[in-house]
């Protein structure tokens, strides 16, 4: 996995040239807004996820391409890459995995206007944290979306390692609601085994979010 910090190397706000190693990176988006939040630039992946191309996209608004509450939360968040003109980092979950995004000002010279650079790359290694930085409220689950707020507690706990009785004792629910879950988790996810269930919540980073972010994350989903 590229490192963003090593690519953007020590610029302080991002023009043109800046953007072409950007693009080609498997699972790293990355964007150019202007201040009123339409797009500048964007990498094929960006693209991609849209079924588009980068053609297509450019100078559409923020507001079409997310929905308004995850719009107005992130605006908030690189408000002040745009006018203070600083870096920022926050963390979210973006198609189910957990992400770290990074944005730089841009070169007003270059593009004779505020806005911001915005890079968001997986950042799935269990047991890592990172102080400090914020965490977006409004969720995009991916391909854990079909999945019910009692069933996104389960699917933690179970990969988390405990057992259906355990998981039953802290949810205070019985056994056999518990199994009534896993297996509606596992029909919904398209998966037979524990250890299925297990390496998707890993690979996809959910268990590097502590209890509590997790709690948060499924109260922002419902």
């Amino acid at each position: 996995m590229a490192d963003i910090e090593s690519i953007a190397g020590d610029s302080v706000a991002m023009s043109p040239q800046n953007f072409a190693p950007f693009d080609g990176l498997p699972h790293q988006v990355a964007v150019a807004w202007s201040e009123d939040f339409s797009l500048l630039w964007c990498n094929h992946e960006f693209a991609a996820q849209r079924d588009s191309t980068p053609a297509e996209l450019v100078g559409r608004s923020f507001y079409s391409i997310l929905p308004g509450p995850a719009v107005e939360e992130r605006r908030e968040l690189l408000t002040p890459a745009i006018r203070d003109r600083r870096k920022v980092s926050y963390m979210q979950v973006w198609r189910g995995m957990r992400c770290l995004t990074r944005a730089w000002p841009l070169d007003m010279s270059a593009f004779a206007k505020r806005g911001c650079f915005v890079v968001t790359q997986p950042a799935l290694f269990n047991g890592t944290t990172l102080p400090n930085v914020p965490m977006v409220r409004t969720p995009d689950l991916g391909l854990f979306e079909d999945l019910t707020d009692r069933e996104l507690e389960v699917l933690y706990l179970l990969a988390d390692g405990h057992s259906a009785k355990e998981v039953a004792t802290m949810l205070h629910r019985s056994v056999r609601t518990i199994e009534n879950h896993t297996g509606a988790i596992h029909a919904k996810l398209k998966i037979t085994r524990r250890s299925e269930l297990t390496r998707l919540v890993v690979e996809h980073g959910l268990l590097s979010f502590t209890p509590e972010q997790w709690a948060s994350i499924i109260k922002s989903a419902a």
